[in-house]
C-alpha cells in the first residue's frame, strides 16, 4: 500500500452543518477521532467514530457521515490518493497500537505546522504499515477470535474485551464476529459457559463447586445465570435431562 498524493489535511472542529448522505470520494478518507460524536454509515449500518480510533474510509464507495450537532466533533483528517485504492472500512483503536499511537501524534504536529511533504510521507508510513501488519487479518480475524473463546470462554465471558489481545477496537471485532457466526463474542461465550456448566452437572459435580471453578461470586448467581439461559435451575435441569446426557 502506498500514498501517492495528499488532498486536503488538518486538525479542527467539524465545519457546520456536517452532514453527508450516500457520498462518494476518489481517495480515501483518514479520520483520527479526538472527540466529540460523529457517525458513520456503510451498507446501511451506522457506527459511531469512537474517540481515540483510526478510521479510513475508502476511494469510490458509497458511505455517509455526520455528527451529533450537540457534540461537535473534533479530527484530525488527511485526504489520501493510494495505489492500490482502498476498498474497505477500516477502524483501529489507536490506543492498541503504539506504532500507530506515535505516527499520528507526529503526523498532528506535521499538520499543524502545515509541512505537507512530512504530512504525506507520516501517512505513507502509516498505511504502509497498517496493511503490511494487517492486510489478511480480517479473512481469518473471526476464526481466531473464536478459537481463543473457545479455550478461554470464561475470561471472556466475564471481561468481554478482546481488544488488547487481537489488537483491534471492541467494535471491529464484535462485528466481524458476528458477521461470520451470528453472534456477537459475549453471547458465543455466554453459550460455551452455560454447556460446560451442564456438562459439569451431569458429570455430578456441585453447583458450588462449579461457580467456584468457573469464577462465579456465589452458586446463587450462577444458578440465576443458568436458569436465564435453560429455563430452569442447575438442579432441576439435572433431574429432568441428565439421563440424556452424552
Amino acid at each position: 500500500m502506498q500514498c501517492i498524493s495528499i488532498g486536503p489535511y488538518g486538525e479542527r472542529f467539524t465545519p457546520e452543518e456536517w452532514d453527508f448522505p450516500n457520498i462518494t470520494r476518489p481517495f480515501s478518507l483518514v479520520y483520527y477521532a479526538l472527540g466529540g460524536s460523529a457517525f458513520y454509515t456503510v451498507d446501511g449500518i451506522e457506527r459511531p467514530l469512537e474517540k481515540d480510533h483510526l478510521y479510513i474510509f475508502p476511494a469510490n464507495r458509497v458511505f455517509s457521515l455526520r455528527e451529533d450537532k450537540r457534540d461537535k466533533f473534533y479530527l484530525l483528517f488527511v485526504h489520501a490518493f493510494t495505489s492500490p485504492e482502498i476498498d474497505t472500512v477500516i477502524d483501529i483503536d489507536v490506543t492498541c497500537d503504539a506504532f500507530v499511537f506515535h505516527t499520528l501524534e507526529l503526523l498532528r504536529v506535521y499538520v499543524k505546522n502545515w509541512h505537507e511533504i512530512y504530512v504525506r510521507k507520516l501517512t505513507d508510513m502509516l498505511l504502509s504499515y497498517i496493511f503490511e501488519t494487517r492486510g489478511g487479518e480480517d479473512t481469518a480475524l473471526p476464526e481466531k477470535i473464536k478459537s481463543y473463546i473457545d479455550a478461554n470462554f470464561a475470561a471472556v465471558f466475564k471481561q468481554n474485551d478482546l481488544s488488547r489481545q487481537f489488537n483491534y477496537s471492541r467494535s471491529h471485532i464484535s462485528k466481524v464476529f458476528k458477521e461470520k457466526y451470528n453472534l456477537t463474542p459475549k453471547q458465543y461465550a455466554r453459550q460455551l459457559m452455560l454447556k460446560e456448566i451442564e456438562k459439569l452437572l451431569f458429570k455430578g459435580v456441585s453447583v458450588a463447586e462449579i461457580a467456584e471453578r468457573l469464577d462465579f461470586s456465589s452458586p446463587e448467581n450462577l444458578s440465576r445465570f443458568f436458569k436465564g439461559g435453560y429455563g430452569y435451575s442447575p438442579l432441576e435441569h439435572k433431574k429432568r435431562f441428565g439421563d440424556f446426557s452424552v
